[in-house]
This record gives C-alpha cells, structure tokens and sequence, in this order.
C-alpha cells in the first residue's frame, strides 16, 4: 500500500523501484519535520485527531474494497493501491511537523532538483513502458476463430500458449465459420490461455470482434506479482454489430506466469468472435 502511494502508476502498470520510494518518503518528511518559517504549529491534541481520522479512513477505504472486490470470508484484501489514499495521507504527515527542527533556507532549491529529477526519471520508466527498442520476433500464435495454432518451435524449450479453465460454449457465429464464444454475468470468462517464463520487454498482442463495450482483455499475473488489468483498445472498426478490438502488453519484469483471457462484465448475453492471440519474444 505505501509503496503504491508514491511508486506505481496507473493500475499497478508502472513500479517505481523502492530507492525511488524511499527517497520520496525522504523529501516529504524532510518538509514534514521542518520549521519552514511559519508561526503556527499543530498542537499534540490536533495532531492526536488527525491520527484518528487518517486511521478511521485508512480503515474505510479497505473495509470498501473488501466488500466490493473480494469473496466473503477471503483471507486476503484485494486490490488495495496507495492512491486511494491521496486525498487524507498528506494529514499524515503533517504530525511529524516540529518547531525545533529547521529546515535550511535552500529548501527550494532542493525540492526543484528532485521535482526535477522525479519527474524525469518518471518519463523515463513511462517510456520504457511503451516504447521497446529491443528486437521482436513472433514465437507463438493461437487463432481461435478456426483452431489454428502457429508455433516456430518454440515449444521444445518452453511450454507457451496454455489453453486451462472454462472455455465456455463456443459457437458459429456467422457463414464464414469462424468459432465465437458468449459470454454472460453467469459465465463471463473466455478462451483463457496461459504463457510461462516469460522475460521483460517480451510482448502479447490479442484481437477480435466484440458484440458491446463489456468485453474486455485481462492480462494478470497474480498470484505471483500484484499486476492485473482489464483494457480494451477500440479501432472503430464495426461490421454487422461488432466491433474490432486489439490490445497489445509489453511485460516490465520477468513473469513466471502470465494468464490472458477474456471477462464480460455486462448483464446480459456478449459474443466475441474471431479472438487471436500472439507471442512476441525479445530476441
């Protein structure tokens, strides 16, 4: 949880490496603790209070979550990411201000370098995200509109491409008889497949045809890390009622395990057709 308050990005997509953390958590209390020059100052009774409210809220927001996301009686809360917190945790820190600690009138001078040197290193890793400069080859191919798989060998030295779980009914979905899947609130998995020992800077791109909004990608990593995202990346590309979707996953670490699947969030009844997934190894 602290270290999603300052050192991950987005959903869990961007993690700070904890040098990074740490050096944050060390300016804020650097501020924090200091005299900056102004008269007033919290009270140990104020400060008291503002430790009750940030741990009653603190307490709340889990509880929410709890409730929201996780089975009844599950052992583990989950998701929990520090940002849920920005809004109270700056009250936190205000119980570490002291009058007898003074902060040197450079102050400003250091806190623009590390803005400076934050954001940057930020931009950076943002980057590094979306952007690969490492050579890319196809290594591992399923289409499941027709039950074809496409492999370049590399199966004699890593089990890739995993087809586990509920595929659920599939279906023709039209005269070209390509294999659909419906999807349902019931039902609301499809075509999971699973990709093992995969390295950082390895890619997975999937596509296909969605018949409404509620169908979504999810590439998780869980149990093993604490990475998991559901995304869809429209092309505004419709024919007879669907529309064509494709998402493409660069891993920022090594993955033992990497689960891709599709989940219906909806209601009532989603058909996906014409669902394809792809490999890509750094070479």
């Amino acid at each position: 949880m602290m270290t999603g308050y300052i050192g991950n990005l987005g959903w869990n997509r961007f993690r700070m490496p904890y040098w990074f953390i740490f050096c944050a958590y060390g300016v804020i209390l650097f501020f924090a603790m200091g005299d900056t020059g102004e008269t007033y100052y919290l009270s140990i009774k104020q400060k008291l209070l503002l430790l009750f409210v940030v741990g009653i809220t603190t307490i709340l927001v889990m509880l929410s979550q709890y409730l929201t996301w996780n089975p009844v009686g599950n052992d583990k809360l989950w998701p929990l990411m520090g940002r849920y917190f920005t809004p109270v945790y700056p009250l936190l820190f205000l119980v570490f201000s002291f009058k007898r600690i003074a902060v040197p009138k450079w102050n400003t001078l250091i806190f623009i370098l590390y803005a400076i040197l934050a954001t940057g290193y930020t931009a950076q890793k943002m980057s590094d995200s979306f952007y690969s400069t490492k050579p890319l080859k196809e290594v591992w191919r399923k289409d499941f509109s027709f039950g074809n798989t496409k492999a370049n060998g590399i199966e004699q030295k890593f089990e890739f491409g995993v087809i586990n779980g509920n595929t659920n009914p599939i279906l023709t979905t039209d005269s070209t008889n390509a294999i659909g899947i419906e999807l349902s609130s019931e039902s609301p998995f499809g075509f999971p497949v699973t990709l093992k020992s995969l390295k950082k800077g390895d890619k997975i791109m999937v596509a296909g045809w969605r018949s409404n909004e509620d169908i979504q990608f999810v590439f998780d990593d869980k149990p093993f890390s604490n990475y998991y995202t559901a995304t869809c990346h429209s092309t505004k590309k419709r024919k007879n009622g669907f529309e064509f979707v494709k998402e493409t996953y660069f891993c920022q670490e090594d993955f033992e395990e990497l689960k891709v699947y599709l989940y219906y969030t909806g209601q009532e009844t989603g058909v996906f057709k014409n669902y394809s997934i792809s490999y890509y190894q750094t070479q």
